[in-house]
């Protein structure tokens, strides 16, 4: 989804997966991660909802111009971050099953201000040079001095393996309502497996009015023998899924 330069995708198995409108698909069970763009030439910082929950509770997300980050899941200030899954609504693990902003994916973009240039213009007195015959005044050249006001009012976080600069926007891929059973439902996110994440502490001033992007998630039921993660075909034996390395033993099957 894009907006005013800001670009909100979902991931599956590393790739971003095909939108419908407003509304993208991914497999029951499978974890997902959200990419956040900033195609501006300046900073700005992103907060992202999840089910109607602030996911980075850890602190507003700093990116820089031309640059992008992957939100894998929950982002919270004692570092036991979760990753995203995705579930359907049945699952005991899901808080809220009847709550209207399960399997919304909301972020908000605020760019950083612009800061003011104040410019201050010297002229230098005149110089006198003796001559045996007159008296020539000479000038200097106008000199212009630039302040600029640099305050940092809002706390962020930069987030430490931030991509930037030349970038290539990925293929999406061909993730449908594609499995044993086509039909499309609602669901809602879980957190998933730990993982670490590093993160520096910045100040910002920025913007108040943000760049909102909205993403509905539908989940479908994959097929017995395809990786939930990757879409990956695996045989009975098989305990791992032979292109992403997850355990086949975990897949959530009905």
């Amino acid at each position: 989804m894009y907006s005013s330069n800001f670009v909100a995708s979902v991931l599956v198995g590393g790739k971003i997966v095909r939108e419908e409108g407003n509304t993208v698909k991914v497999p029951f069970g499978g974890e997902y991660c959200v990419r956040l763009r900033n195609k501006n030439n300046t900073l700005c910082i992103v907060d992202l909802y999840v089910d109607g929950e602030l996911a980075n509770t850890v602190g507003s997300l700093v990116l820089e111009g031309n640059s992008y980050y992957d939100v894998r899941g929950f982002l919270t200030k004692l570092g036991n971050h979760k990753k995203f899954q995705f579930v359907k609504l049945s699952d005991n693990r899901v808080r809220q099953p009847g709550e209207l902003e399960n399997g919304i994916i909301e972020a908000r973009f605020y760019l950083q201000k612009q800061v003011e240039r104040v410019k201050e213009v010297i002229v230098e007195r005149p110089i006198y040079i003796y001559n045996d015959r007159l008296i020539n005044p000479w000038f200097q050249w106008n000199q212009e001095k630039f302040y600029t006001d640099s305050t940092f009012t809002s706390p962020c976080i930069m987030p430490a393996g931030l991509l930037s600069a030349n970038i290539v926007s990925e293929p999406a891929s061909n993730y449908n309502c594609n499995g044993t059973n086509s039909k499309c439902s609602n669901g809602a996110t879980i957190e998933g497996q730990q993982f670490s994440e590093q993160f520096e502490t910045v100040r910002l001033d920025v913007e108040s009015k943000p760049t909102i992007i909205r993403i509905k998630l539908m989940g479908y039921q994959t097929d017995r023998n395809t990786c939930i993660y990757c879409q990956t075909r695996y045989e009975r034996n098989d305990k791992y899924c032979k292109n992403c390395g997850k355990p086949v033993n975990i897949m959530v099957r009905e």
